[in-house]
């Protein structure tokens, strides 16, 4: 967990099974953050880098995996951060998906039932996509991160009820969207 003064410093070893188990999660991130697989590589080495340059600054509790996910949270947190200061332009629409994602959009259902699935989602990664960076990071943080308001809060150095804004805005501006695009029940 990143709290100085309390628990273990960060080991290179535990450091190293950090990458191994959140490698690809952090690097996904990085992907959607971007909209670009070299941006993402780019994001992702950067955000590695300054996290292990830091590494006497970080600490975790032995190998307990919320430890593990902290830090792991705190590293998308660098990239969040480095990605904000390095642009400010609009990103390409271009959205990567890492295999992880693209099986998880596969289903047992029919073949109609799949398509009709998988357009709504294009549609809304699209417009995920095309929404400003205020609403796009939180958005990907807390659904494709997984991470909790607390964490996004803390992470992007933002009040929670500006996170939960964000977070309503954002899915507001999607129904609308979604509803415009004639998807009444979404």
């Amino acid at each position: 967990m990143y709290i100085e003064g309390q628990g273990k410093v960060v080991t290179v070893k535990q450091f190293e099974i950090l990458l191994e188990k959140y490698s690809d999660s952090i690097f996904g991130f990085c992907c959607h953050l971007t909209g670009s697989i070299d941006s993402a590589e780019d994001l992702y080495q950067y955000a590695i880098l300054k996290a292990f340059s830091m590494i006497q600054k970080i600490n975790c509790e032995d190998t307990d995996e919320n430890s593990y996910k902290s830090v792991r949270n705190y590293i998308i947190g660098i990239a969040v951060r480095l990605y904000k200061n390095e642009t400010k332009k609009k990103i390409n629409n271009i959205l990567v998906y890492d295999k992880e994602i693209i099986d998880s959009i596969k289903s047992e259902q029919d073949i109609e039932s799949d398509f009709i699935g998988n357009d709504i989602k294009s549609a809304v990664r699209q417009i995920v996509a095309n929404l400003s960076y205020k609403f796009r990071s939180v958005v990907y943080m807390f659904y494709f991160a997984d991470m909790s308001i607390d964490e996004i809060s803390c992470n992007l150095k933002i009040p929670k009820g500006t996170v939960k804004s964000r977070l309503n805005r954002a899915r507001a501006i999607i129904k609308k969207e979604m509803e415009e695009k004639g998807y009444d029940r979404y």
